[in-house]
């Protein structure tokens, strides 16, 4: 009988009301004439538009009842030009309103989210910006991730910005994306930067932090990194400001999204708007919570996965952005990761996509749908993070003091090898002494991603003075920059976390999410006492390009790779055919070690000839070039 009665309203207001289009895109839509709304609002009685003078204060200035012009569809205009307006929503079920919220799609909000605004897009871009485009991208191998924090990047002094913590410090600190981009990284990869809920922007002249994982309106920027969250021009105008600048580097941006959880659950706007549609449930009727932050999103119900697609279709093309990393993606379903990736591989071939492959709880969905690691060679199009290699390297995250490869531990050298190939099979790999996989993973070795450490758990300098306790700082160093260097010689596709080129620390804060700045800040003053970590990160990528590791189909790697019987656990070596012939040894172990050359004619990169054997010392990389 609803659905019945939907149709006849439907065919009502289509016949009464010429001015309705049901094709206008969801959300808003400006003109000086007038402006649009169409939502989705489900098992809605009525629907009304509150429109106000102020973000954050004041009673509703005028109001506006939405007209069902079809199941679960609704829509009003609004004749005039109500630019810089705010707006809300209240949806009325069983005769009761529900809490004003901005709809789903708000494009522009003001302070802290609570309202949307009404803005005309083409006004928020800075000069040029139809000219703006993304540096050249040269293919899977040749693409290397920087990971870094908004605020992080300029809130200590050292960056010397004039508007520390924000959009426009990063865009104008004459210190960070000029040292970024001289490392050689293509991608810098911006922890989320979307409207989050855990820093109240009335209050930024107080210290707040946290990382952002905390989704509110998905598809704004967060206010709190830009110099007036109130007015959602300036948040996205100065957003669009850093991404040119940053084009303009020759750095390609990838947005951190969290499209897994959101911040509220029976309070969050997907459930004013449709209940029961955007989480998912326990077979008991409880918010399911596979991703620990008390629900997870239904991304298999179709219009959800839906909204996941326009919004990242919007982020693409509004802000230019160059890459996507899926935080939980292995919540997500399967078959919506695919049509994501299709459709923004449609729409840009060179998108980056890539996200973590595991979960962090029990899902009433079934492993084999979801966007598991394990699941990896039914989406080729998206990459995985490798926590192989990461724990091979330096041991357990959920262990301080276990150690990997680099602190000693022998068992851990298949695992360090595995990822050394790309996550691929190889004819050499022995998955019976692999700890966290028992098959490959990997359709590509670029379809790894390649990593030791990021924003969670301790940073790697941080681990290794817990796995390593009596060490001296200088042995602490080689270890470190031992550890680097596996990532960036791998295969797969190689994921630094910012700072790691200056031995960061976060004095061992585990988990920094909420820490203050204080924890977190990036000291670029570090630079100058280390200058030897960044010249070892650039010397790495040198290499890597000039070799063409990471370039390679996984036939050719199965085919090109090949590693040496060193007899020794505490050394890896093995000898690559790419662009040119290399032999890489690499020694884990405190003492020097001599090893005997599989043949002869290698020369290091000076050009001096080697003869039959090589001495390497403690915790050393040898990289040589056949001659």
């Amino acid at each position: 009988m609803r659905f019945l009665a939907y149709l006849f309203l439907f065919l009502f207001f289509s016949a009464c009301r010429p001015d309705v289009q049901s094709d206008l895109p969801w959300g808003l839509t400006y003109t000086s004439e007038a402006t649009q709304f169409k939502i989705w609002a489900t098992q809605a009685d009525s629907v009304k538009l509150l429109l106000y003078s102020n973000d954050i204060e004041g009673r509703p200035n005028a109001n506006r009842s939405l007209t069902l012009i079809e199941p679960e569809v609704w829509q009003v205009r609004i004749p005039g030009d109500w630019i810089g307006s705010y707006y809300a929503f209240e949806v009325y079920r069983d005769g009761k309103g529900s809490v004003p919220v901005p709809d789903i799609y708000a494009k522009a909000v003001g302070t802290n989210g609570k309202r949307g605004q009404i803005i005309d897009l083409e006004g928020t871009n800075p000069p040029e910006w139809s000219q703006d485009m993304a540096p050249l991208d040269e293919g899977p191998g040749t693409r290397l991730i920087y990971e870094m924090h908004i605020r992080d990047a300029t809130i200590h002094p050292a960056g010397e910005a004039e508007k520390p913590g924000t959009f426009m410090g990063l865009a104008e600190s004459p210190v960070v994306l000029d040292h970024i981009a001289s490392l050689g990284v293509t991608h810098v990869h911006l922890l989320p930067f979307f409207d989050f809920a855990s820093v109240d922007e009335s209050r930024l002249n107080e210290p707040q932090y946290n990382w952002g994982y905390d989704p509110l309106n998905y598809n704004v920027p967060e206010g709190s990194y830009s110099t007036n969250p109130s007015d959602g021009n300036v948040r996205i105008r100065q957003l669009k400001t850093l991404v040119q600048t940053m084009h303009d580097k020759g750095l390609r941006v990838v947005m951190d999204v969290v499209y897994n959880h959101t911040r509220f659950t029976k309070n969050s706007s997907f459930e004013v708007f449709a209940p029961g549609q955007f989480f998912r449930k326990t077979g008991g009727g409880q918010f399911s919570n596979a991703s620990g932050c008390g629900n997870e999103v239904a991304s298999e119900n179709p219009m959800v996965r839906s909204f996941m697609i326009e919004s990242l279709k919007y982020w693409m093309s509004e802000y230019h952005l160059d890459g996507f990393r899926f935080d939980l993606m292995g919540i997500h379903d399967i078959k919506t990761m695919k049509s994501i990736a299709d459709t923004l591989k449609g729409l840009r071939p060179d998108v980056l996509l890539y996200g973590e492959g595991w979960k962090a709880g029990d899902s009433p969905i079934s492993d084999n749908e979801l966007a598991l690691k394990v699941n990896a060679p039914q989406f080729p199009s998206l990459g995985v993070f490798s926590d192989d290699l990461r724990d091979g390297i330096k041991g357990s995250v959920f262990n301080e003091h276990d150690q990997g490869w680099v602190q000693g531990n022998s068992t851990r050298a298949e695992d360090v090898k595995f990822g050394l190939a790309g996550a691929i099979d190889h004819p050499q790999l022995s998955f019976d002494r692999i700890n966290y996989s028992t098959q490959s993973y990997c359709v590509s070795p670029a379809q790894m991603i390649a990593y030791v450490s990021c924003h969670d758990n301790l940073t790697l300098w941080d681990k290794l003075v817990a796995s390593v306790p009596n060490e001296t700082d200088s042995l602490l160093q080689r270890r470190h920059r031992l550890s680097v260097a596996l990532v960036l010689l791998s295969q797969g596709t190689p994921f630094l976390h910012a700072g790691s080129e200056f031995y960061r620390t976060k004095f061992g804060i585990e988990n920094s999410y909420e820490s203050p700045d204080s924890i977190n800040h990036l000291r670029w003053d570090l630079l100058d006492q280390f200058p030897e970590g960044s010249s070892w990160v650039r010397a790495l990528i040198s290499f890597r390009k000039e070799v063409g590791i990471g370039c390679y189909s996984a036939a050719e790697v199965a085919e090109r790779l090949s590693f040496l019987d060193t007899s020794t656990p505490s050394i890896i070596a093995f000898t690559f055919s790419g662009k040119k012939e290399v032999l890489v040894v690499i020694n884990s172990g405190y003492g020097s070690v001599g090893m005997k050359l599989p043949s002869q004619g290698w020369r290091d990169f000076e050009g001096v000839e080697m003869g039959e054997r090589i001495v390497l010392e403690g915790t050393d990389v040898v990289m040589l070039l056949k001659s």
